[in-house]
């Protein structure tokens, strides 16, 4: 991909401990074959910033959110999400989260946003651990600055599906990890 799209920038909008689940990708990716030169630049957003983790959590009912801190506390991280994932963000589902997202994430969007006005910086990929939520958040409201019409967004958005067929299993496995149920399954 790097080579065919001769990429300069990638957005990278993982988490922390996203990027650690992904232990067994190499640790040289981002070099060249065989001189260590870099091959793109990688910048880093947090888009998922303490004000959307917070939103998440004061929506918790007391008892919830007193079990999720407790699990905090006692470094059991994923149980802990999996309390928000079953009972904040599945009812929510992805377009409540996405407004979510525009109301408590605007510093990080701000940043991905910004890589944009670089001319120096194309091409750039965008990316998250699933590519349908915040990268596709990105590259919506790109499409929208650009005043692409509404169906060709949605168009876009659907196609990308096609890509995520060789990983859909693995995504599924990691969604219902962290609690959330899914309500409309692509068999």
């Amino acid at each position: 991909m790097v080579n065919s799209y001769r990429l300069k920038t990638v957005i990278d909008l993982r988490t922390k401990s996203e990027v650690l689940n992904r232990k067994n990708i190499s640790r040289n990716q981002e070099k060249g074959p065989s001189c260590g030169e870099k091959r793109w630049n990688t910048v880093k957003v947090n888009l998922i910033g303490r004000k959307f983790e917070m939103n998440l959590v004061q929506q918790l009912r007391w008892w919830q959110a007193l079990w999720f801190f407790v699990l905090m506390l006692l470094q059991r991280r994923m149980t802990a999400i999996r309390i928000i994932g079953r009972n904040v963000m599945s009812p929510k589902g992805l377009v409540g989260l996405n407004k979510d997202s525009l109301q408590f994430c605007q510093y990080g969007i701000l940043q991905a946003l910004e890589v944009y006005l670089d001319p120096q910086a194309y091409p750039v990929l965008v990316h998250c651990t699933q590519g349908k939520d915040r990268s596709g958040l990105i590259i919506m409201l790109i499409l929208f600055v650009l005043r692409i019409p509404l169906k060709f967004v949605k168009a876009d958005y659907v196609l990308s599906n096609q890509g995520l067929d060789r990983v859909r299993a693995s995504m599924i496995k990691e969604v219902l990890e962290i609690g959330i149920i899914l309500k409309h399954r692509r068999k």
